[in-house]
């Protein structure tokens, strides 16, 4: 899991993501939805295939996972499932 990460990097990851799976609605005091499964899910395909450069992990408020590094930032966001498959789209609309 999480690509050629060393497992203190791997751990970290895993924990932040298990974090945001245990949030309800209201996490943030403003009734946000809890984080969605999905771009959980979304976010840790991405993750396991990074080297190196890891980003900063971050829930929204929207109930989504953001992952920003210095250059840019993507918000996973689910779109439907099947049970094969996750579909969703990269938010790429902060790219500038």
């Amino acid at each position: 899991m999480y690509g050629y990460l060393d497992s203190e990097e791997r751990k970290k990851i895993a924990d932040t993501l298990d974090r945001f799976r245990k949030y309800e609605k209201g996490w943030d005091s403003y009734n946000a939805p809890p984080i969605d499964k999905i771009s959980i899910k979304m976010a840790e395909e991405i993750l396991n295939e990074m080297y190196t450069n890891i980003p900063h992990i971050a829930p929204t408020g929207n109930g989504t996972v953001m992952l920003e590094w210095d250059e840019f930032v993507l918000e996973l966001v689910p779109n439907e499932t099947t049970e094969d498959n996750i579909l969703g789209y990269i938010d790429t609309d902060d790219l500038g």
